[in-house]
C-alpha cells in the first residue's frame, strides 16, 4: 500500500527509528519446571545492549530495525544492498545521537500527550484517505504494530519540538541577507534544474591537522570510487555524514539558485555522472555527484496571500495547554475580534506579529508539511482550524489569491529557503555534535 509508505515517510524521522519494531524483553533464561537443573540448560539470549547512552540504551533489536529499513529503501530504489558491516557503525551512532536528543527533550519536560498525539495521527490518516479509527488496521496489514507507531510518533513530536527550541529559534534571515544572495546569484544561467548527490566526510569540532588530512584522503578515494563507477549512492550509504546519508545522499531537483553555495561553481562545471573533488567546508569535505539534468520555464502560478497567528509550547506553555490557548484564540477571531490585532498580541512568530500575523505572498508549495496541507483546502477569506507543525499550533487565514508570473518571486523565496537551510544544516549538526560530545557513551557491539 503507497500510502503507508507515505505516513512513515511523514512521521518517522532518526528519533522515531531508534524504537525497535517487536522490541522483546532483557535477556532472560528461565528453566522449564521439574527438569533438569538450570545450569544445565541453554539460555535463551532474546536481545542484548549495543550501546550505553547516559542512563538509556540502543538495543540490539533497535539496530537490527533500521538496518532492516535502510535495506528496504535501497532496494526499493533498485541499488544493492550493503552489507551490514559496512553501515553497522553508522547507523549505531544516528541511533545513539537520537537517543541523546529524546533524553534532552525529557529532561526539558517536553511532553506529547494522547489528546495531541492523536490529533497528529487524524491528520496523518485523513492526509491518506482514511479515518483515525482505520489507521490500526492498515498499519497491520503491513506488518507494523499500532501501538509501537504511536510511540515513534510520539517521539518524533518531542524531537521536533526541542529541536525548534535548540536550533530553529535560533536561525534569522534578514532581507539584506536575501538580496546578498540574489546579487551573488545573478547573471547566472536559472533555466535548468539539477538533480543531485551529495556525500560528506565529516570532521570533528576542532579539528587536528591530521584528522583534517585523513578526511580528505577518505573523500579523495572515494571520490575515485565513484568515478571508477561504484554506485555513489552505496557509498554515500556507507559513509556520508550528511543529513540524506541513509537515503543515498539524493538532494533531489534543484535550480542553480537553490543549490548550495559552495557547490555551484563545481555544478556549473559538471556533466552527468560526473562527481566533483572534495569540496572543503568547516563540516568536511564534500563530493557532489551530477546524476542529470532538465530544463526550465518561467513560472506562472496561483500566488496565496496568507496570514497565520503561531503559539508555541516552551518550558511554561505545555502542548496542551498551547493548543486550548490556540483553540480560544480561534474563537475569538470568530466571534469577531480582529486577526491582526490579536496576531500583533499574542502570536509567537514575531517576524509576522509585528505585520499583523502577514506573510505576504506566497507560490504553492512554499511551506512545509501540515501548513501547506491545511493551506490547499482553505478558500478566500476561511480561517483553519488549528494546525500542528513543528514550530507549535497555528491559525492560518487565506486572504486572497492572483495569477502571478513567479518566477522572479520564485527566486527570491528560494533564495530565502536555501539560505535558512544552510543556517539549519549548521546548527543541526553544531548541536548534534554537542549533544554526542558530552554524552556518556558506551558502545557494546
Amino acid at each position: 500500500m503507497q500510502w503507508i509508505r507515505i505516513v512513515l515517510a511523514c512521521s518517522m524521522c532518526w528519533a522515531a527509528q531508534a524504537f525497535a519494531q517487536d522490541a522483546p524483553p532483557p535477556p532472560v533464561a528461565t528453566p522449564a519446571p521439574d527438569t533438569a537443573p538450570a545450569e544445565q540448560l541453554p539460555g535463551v539470549l532474546l536481545d542484548r545492549i549495543v550501546a550505553v547512552v547516559n542512563d538509556g540504551v540502543v538495543l540490539e533489536s533497535e539496530l537490527d530495525e533500521r538496518v532492516k529499513q535502510i535495506d528496504a529503501n535501497m532496494r526499493a530504489r533498485n541499488v544493492p544492498p550493503l552489507p551490514r558491516d559496512q553501515i553497522e557503525d553508522q547507523v549505531l551512532e544516528r541511533l545513539i545521537i537520537a537517543e541523546a536528543q529524546h533524553q534532552r527533550a525529557v529532561r526539558l519536560g517536553i511532553e506529547v500527550d494522547d489528546d495531541t498525539l492523536n490529533r497528529m495521527l487524524t491528520t496523518i490518516a485523513q492526509r491518506n484517505g482514511i479515518s483515525f479509527d482505520e489507521l490500526p488496521q492498515a498499519l497491520a496489514q503491513q506488518g507494523i504494530d499500532y501501538q509501537q507507531y504511536r510511540e515513534m510518533s510520539r517521539r518524533e513530536m518531542q524531537v521536533e519540538q526541542l529541536r525548534s527550541r535548540d536550533v530553529y529559534s535560533r536561525i534569522n534571515i534578514t532581507q539584506n541577507e536575501i538580496d546578498a544572495y540574489m546579487r551573488k546569484m545573478s547573471g547566472r544561467d536559472d533555466s535548468t534544474e539539477y538533480r543531485l548527490s551529495h556525500i560528506l566526510i565529516s570532521i570533528p569540532t576542532g579539528a587536528t591537522n591530521e584528522q583534517i588530512e585523513e578526511a580528505r584522503k577518505r573523500a579523495a578515494e572515494l571520490r575515485t570510487r565513484a568515478s571508477q563507477g561504484e554506485d555513489f549512492s552505496r557509498l554515500a550509504v556507507a559513509y556520508s555524514a550528511g543529513a540524506q546519508a541513509l537515503q543515498g545522499g539524493d538532494l533531489g531537483w534543484r535550480k542553480l539558485s537553490a543549490v548550495p553555495t559552495l557547490f555551484v561553481d563545481a555544478v556549473q562545471r559538471m556533466k552527468a555522472g560526473d562527481v566533483s573533488d572534495p569540496i572543503p567546508s568547516p563540516s568536511g569535505f564534500h563530493l557532489v555527484r551530477l546524476d542529470e539534468t532538465r530544463g526550465a520555464s518561467r513560472i506562472v502560478v496561483t500566488q496565496r496571500h496568507v496570514r497565520h497567528i503561531l503559539i508555541s509550547p516552551n518550558e511554561v506553555l505545555s502542548e496542551s495547554l498551547a493548543f486550548e490557548k490556540i483553540v480560544a484564540l480561534r474563537q475569538r477571531i470568530v466571534a469577531g475580534e480582529d486577526f491582526a490585532t490579536i496576531a500583533r498580541e499574542e502570536s509567537d512568530d514575531h517576524a509576522s506579529a509585528t505585520n499583523g500575523g502577514d506573510l505576504g505572498w506566497s507560490a504553492p508549495d512554499s511551506y512545509a508539511g501540515t501548513f501547506e496541507d491545511a493551506l490547499k483546502t482553505l478558500q478566500p477569506g476561511e480561517l483553519s482550524s488549528p494546525v500542528h507543525t513543528e514550530f507549535g499550533w497555528h491559525l492560518i487565514e487565506l486572504l486572497e489569491t492572483r495569477e502571478h508570473d513567479d518566477t522572479d518571486e520564485q527566486r527570491r523565496n528560494i533564495a530565502y529557503q536555501e539560505l535558512r537551510k544552510q543556517k539549519a544544516e549548521v546548527e543541526t549538526d553544531h548541536w548534534e555534535r554537542q549533544l554526542r560530545d558530552e554524552a556518556y557513551v558506551e558502545i557494546r557491539l
